[in-house]
């Protein structure tokens, strides 16, 4: 019986890595209950033995596996798009267990020059994580596609007839939205609902526009993919997750929303563009509204030993209407704490609260964008999202650089002082507390829309907020793609969304 499966994958399989079509044969259709084991080499052909993941032997000596694929198959990408390059990549190699060809007919290797920064960070940051789906490894296959015009970077037929210059448009599956057998397989593979392996294939040009659009990698993936596809990270010698930068170390850390330690996650469709201002030149903003939250920006916090901070956010004017009502959650000791800020009234560090925090992770900022406010026009109010900075309890701030070239630090009530201690908060069942900002008496109201261990604590919060904004990019519709049939009506409600928001998207240089 598995002599019959593997004459008919291989009379019927076609796998392609890169730019051209080439055989390849899908492995066996079993489940894996055991960990998934490390590749640590790879047998490349022509080659020989390659270290797979970045280590300083293999980045001295230009030879690390996953980065020069990465940077001879989509170098030039944007960074989220170079992180699921990363993760496709690694994930067809643990497809063919390790052995792989060099070139179109399974993955490039060999190229002319040489990885970058940014072709390292992204196998760094995705360290060990190998796409699954029901236990079994997914052949994750790439090709150029066509170049996306359309803001949901779904390419038009003109798109296709204009720009599909290696002819493999065809082989691309877009597959948000969808699981299980609904998904759309590619030709590339052997097209069968029992052929767990083959779960789409990625566009390179599609997955650059996603990311300038303000993707994660993450959904990068699924949007080819399907929803259902497991981020599982491989367990060996080699694998080591790579802890997010800067580690808070001293008695005052910033965390830029160019560091590591921040992130965003936005659905399809949604805005998400920079602007050349803020905390040492750029910020990043969305649209408010009063629906479902569609992105959010995190500020993950890793002290290095625990204490009391005082919590601050840098806000700018960048000439747009901002919110009023900014809904950032502290998350410190176990705790969470919900504080609604005004963006709109005030410029430079702005004064958070002050909280306790434990030694090590788990611990953040965010912001999201459902603010309560009605989303008019691509004219109304906006969101920004930039630098946080903890400073240790009685700690007077150090002299950082500002927009303006020095620090400005914004009080906007120093007559009112800071507001009553409020100790032991009493959170939800959740562990989560909501405090009303807007005066000097904190109100904690009950949330249960976060759910989170609790740790006894303290929190201090003082109204704070403000800004406006507008980028050099050209005007985009909010657009999304449908889902399957049983999701119709899911998609007929937000496409009536989309209509009263629409989106704009930066393609420009970052």
């Amino acid at each position: 019986m598995r002599l019959r499966y593997s004459v008919l994958f291989l009379a019927l399989a076609l796998a392609v890595v890169g730019c051209d079509e080439s055989p390849e044969a899908p492995t066996p259709l079993v489940t894996r209950e055991q960990p998934l084991a490390a590749y640590c080499t790879a047998n490349v052909t022509g080659t020989g033995v390659v270290d797979v993941e970045v280590n300083d032997a293999c980045r001295s000596r230009g030879d690390c596996y996953l980065a020069n694929v990465v940077y001879c198959e989509n170098g030039s990408a944007d960074f989220q798009a170079l992180k699921a390059q990363a993760v496709a990549a690694r994930s067809y190699l643990y497809y063919r267990n390790g052995s792989i060809g060099d070139g179109q007919t399974d993955q490039v290797y060999s190229c002319a020059g040489a990885p970058r920064d940014e072709h390292y960070r992204a196998v760094e940051e995705t360290a060990g994580e190998v796409l699954t789906y029901n236990g079994v490894k997914v052949a994750a296959f790439y090709v150029a596609g066509a170049k996306p015009s359309t803001a949901d970077c779904v390419p038009t037929t003109a798109d296709i007839t204009n720009t599909d210059w290696s002819n493999t448009e065809h082989f691309v599956t877009y597959n948000w939205g969808l699981s299980g057998a609904d998904l759309e397989q590619t030709t590339l593979g052997w097209v069968s609902a029992g052929n767990y392996a083959n779960r789409g294939c990625k566009s390179q040009n599609g997955a650059n526009c996603l990311s300038l659009a303000g993707w994660d990698y993450r959904d990068i993936l699924k949007f080819y993919y399907g929803m259902d596809i497991v981020h599982e990270r491989a367990e060996g010698s080699c694998v080591t997750p790579v802890q997010c930068s800067p580690v808070i170390d001293a008695d005052e850390a910033i965390i830029d929303d160019r560091d590591s330690c921040f992130s965003h996650q936005c659905r399809m469709g949604s805005a998400w563009w920079s602007e050349n201002a803020g905390y040492q030149g750029l910020l990043w903003a969305t649209y408010a509204w009063d629906q479902p939250t569609d992105c959010t920006g995190t500020w993950e916090l890793t002290f290095a030993s625990g204490g009391r901070f005082d919590v601050e956010v840098y806000l700018s004017d960048i000439g747009a209407p901002l919110t009023t009502q900014a809904p950032y959650t502290v998350r410190h000791a176990g705790s969470q704490t919900v504080l609604t800020v005004n963006q709109s009234s005030e410029r430079g560090w702005v004064w958070l609260g002050q909280f306790d925090f434990a030694a090590g992770g788990d611990q953040w900022v965010a912001l999201e964008d459902n603010t309560g406010e009605p989303y008019v026009d691509q004219n109304g109010k906006r969101l920004l999202f930039d630098a946080v900075r903890v400073r240790r309890a009685g700690v007077p701030p150090a002299d950082v650089a500002s927009d303006t070239g020095s620090d400005t630090v914004v009080d906007a009530a120093p007559d009112l002082g800071p507001p009553d201690l409020i100790s032991d908060p009493a959170p939800d069942a959740s562990g989560e507390t909501t405090m009303d900002t807007t005066g000097t008496d904190s109100q904690m109201i009950p949330d249960s829309s976060t759910s989170a261990e609790v740790a006894e604590g303290s929190s201090e919060v003082s109204p704070r907020g403000d800004v406006t904004g507008d980028c050099a990019c050209e005007l985009r519709p909010r657009a999304s793609r449908g889902f399957s049939a049983l999701f119709g009506f899911a998609f007929a409600v937000f496409v009536l969304r989309l209509r009263r928001r629409r989106g704009r998207v930066c393609f420009g240089e970052r």
